[in-house]
């Protein structure tokens, strides 16, 4: 089936199909001529991403779903996150009648902390806490492991300890030559650009062999390109040193990761899986040598 009929059948747009096959919802084979061809697999999925996307289901939730063997037991999350939003909604609402009521913000203050704070993910507490491009960034990077409510003593101090790190985090020493260099590319760089890599990432670590197979020729050549004396010349090799001195001299993995370990089981289990990747990734790359 081509796609102008996959369309049709689906009830979607071409725009929608190819973006949830960049997103890797689906995998249609490509034919000799270059068309895509799409499988009744392909459109039963499709059917169900338009179902779970309708629902506003994230593309990342939907694709643990997808790949849940039980799709009930996973949709248990988004019912989850759909409660603390209309919980939160509605005492958001409350909050500002009674403002239009009576403006008293000490009032209010005490309102908000005893009736929407408990509400907020711990993703909405970290952007509120640091408003701007600091805390865009830390949504894109972590906000995928920060979807819940903080939930007792131990992840509240560990919450606590990231901000106060956070708060307290100089600003990344940048040498007079390399800083038009920085301003540059961050200028380039968009949110959506930068939650593409951290998928791409999370995807590529699901299945490390499977990457390496698909990527090999790339990798290889970037891996050589980043022994090359040449890099080392370039301005983003010395702008990595100088951003990795910086976050060691600071306590990053021993404060901050370590207190988000504890904050987000869902992130000491990527950090697993991310280091299992790096030992299957350095395995095949001494294989190669041999």
């Amino acid at each position: 089936m081509y796609i102008n009929e996959v369309c049709k059948e689906c009830n979607l747009t071409k725009k929608a199909v190819e973006y949830y096959e960049k997103q890797r919802l689906i995998q249609p084979r490509t034919s000799e001529n270059g068309y895509r061809i799409y499988t009744e697999q392909d459109v039963a999925r499709l059917k169900e991403i338009a179902v779970l996307r309708k629902l506003d289901i994230g593309t990342s939730d939907i694709r643990i779903i997808l790949e849940s063997r039980n799709k009930t037991a996973a949709l248990s999350k988004s019912i989850y996150l759909k409660e603390l939003k209309l919980q939160k909604t509605a005492a958001q609402k409350k909050g500002i009648e009674a403002l239009i009521r009576n403006y008293d913000i000490t009032e209010a203050t005490e309102y908000v902390r005893k009736e929407i704070d408990p509400f907020l993910t711990m993703k909405e507490k970290l952007v509120q806490s640091f408003p701007g491009n600091f805390g865009m960034h830390l949504s894109i990077h972590f906000g995928r492991f920060l979807n819940g409510t903080i939930d007792g003593p131990e992840q509240e101090e560990a919450y606590r300890n990231c901000i106060a790190y956070l708060d307290t985090l100089d600003e990344i020493e940048i040498p007079e030559d390399l800083k038009a260099y920085v301003e540059e590319t961050f200028s380039l760089l968009k949110g959506s650009d930068m939650k593409q890599i951290s998928d791409q990432m999370a995807d590529a670590i699901e299945d490390m062999e499977t990457f390496i197979e698909k990527k090999d020729e790339f990798i290889q050549t970037y891996l050589k390109m980043r022994g090359s004396d040449e890099f080392r010349q370039t301005d983003a090799y010395r702008y990595g040193q100088q951003l990795r001195k910086t976050l060691q001299k600071s306590g990053y993995e021993r404060i901050f990761l370590s207190n988000l370990k504890i904050l987000s089981p869902e992130y000491r289990t990527y950090t697993e899986k991310l280091n299992a990747a790096m030992r299957s990734f350095c395995e095949n790359t001494r294989k190669r040598r041999k």
